[in-house]
C-alpha cells in the first residue's frame, strides 16, 4: 500500500468518502484525523491506519439506523 508522505493536515485533506460519511460531526472528522496520523506514523502502513482511525472514532461515536453519527454517552 501506498505510504503519504505528508499527513492529513486538517479535515479538507482527509478522504471524501470519511468527510462525507462523517459530514455532520467535525470532531469525529479531528479524531478520525488525528487516530490516522498517530498510527500512520507508528504502523507506516495505510490500511492499518485507515483501521485505526475508524475505530477510534466509533469508541468516541456511534452510527445510528438512521445512518446519523451520535456521541457516544
Amino acid at each position: 500500500m501506498k505510504i503519504w508522505s505528508v499527513p492529513y493536515e486538517n479535515r479538507k485533506d482527509l478522504p471524501e468518502s470519511v468527510r462525507k460519511a462523517l459530514s455532520r460531526v467535525p470532531h469525529a472528522q479531528d479524531i478520525y484525523k488525528e487516530a490516522f496520523n498517530s498510527a500512520l506514523k507508528q504502523y507506516k502502513e495505510e490500511g492499518r491506519a485507515h483501521a485505526v482511525a475508524w475505530h477510534a472514532v466509533k469508541r468516541a461515536y456511534k452510527k445510528g439506523s438512521d445512518g446519523k453519527w451520535r456521541a457516544r454517552g
